[in-house]
Parts: structure tokens; C-alpha cells; sequence
């Protein structure tokens, strides 16, 4: 389990105004009208996932005792939409995972710097 900005309840997600987020939101919302078989319906799908970031997740210390696979929790030294102690919680929660702090990007450190974002994944999978 490779858990990227990762929060374990709302309280996680950051409420701030962020020009990064905003910018990928349009983005996202270009994209979605090219792919989705539902190009109109962005809004929607914004609106939704919204209400989900806002009420989801509840996990608990006791659930995440639970995980027995082979897990690293990382995060963005930059992320602005999960909040730092969230990710470092879930290190400390989930048994002998690991935590993985990547340097000089933010919550889209997947386009921010794929290189370093798949030679950690890919890191992760070999040690494992």
C-alpha cells in the first residue's frame, strides 16, 4: 500500500485557499470533458467529491492497527490540501509502515515531478 496524502478523518483536509488547487481543479475540469463519458457533468462530480473530502474518512487508531500488508505513508513537503499531521499519524498508526516525506513538491507532486513521484513508487515496490 502505497498511501499518497492520505488523511484518516476530515479534520485532515485543509480548508485553506490555495492558487495550486484552484488551478487544478480547471485543469481536472478540462480533462474531464475530454474523457469522461459524461463531459457536462463536472460540476456534479466536483460537487460530490467536495461533500466526500468534507465528511470522509473515520478511521480510527484501532482500524489502521488492522493493516498487515507491506504499507508507506507519504506526503508532499508542500501539501496544501492534507494537513502535515495527518500522513505522519497514519505512519504512526499503521504497524512497521513507513513514512515518506517528497521534497520540493505539494499535493500534485505526481505532475509536479513524475520522475521522483515513480522512482518512489517503484521504491517502494522493490523493497517490498
Amino acid at each position: 500500500l502505497f498511501a499518497f496524502a492520505a488523511n484518516y478523518d476530515p479534520s485532515g483536509v485543509s480548508n485553506a485557499p490555495s492558487a495550486v488547487v484552484d488551478k487544478y481543479i480547471a485543469r481536472a475540469g478540462k480533462e474531464y470533458a475530454q474523457l469522461s463519458p459524461t463531459p457536462t457533468e463536472y460540476q456534479s462530480f466536483l460537487k460530490q467529491i467536495t461533500r466526500m473530502w468534507s465528511s470522509q474518512p473515520h478511521w480510527t487508531k484501532t482500524d489502521l492497527a488492522t493493516i498487515r500488508t507491506p504499507t508507506w505513508i507519504a506526503d508532499a513537503d508542500h501539501d496544501e490540501m492534507v494537513n502535515h499531521d495527518q500522513p505522519r499519524t497514519l505512519a504512526d498508526w499503521v504497524p512497521d509502515s513507513g513514512l515518506l516525506i517528497e521534497p520540493d513538491v505539494s499535493h500534485f507532486a505526481f505532475l509536479q515531478n513524475p520522475d521522483q513521484f515513480n522512482a518512489d513508487v517503484l521504491r517502494f515496490l522493490k523493497s517490498k
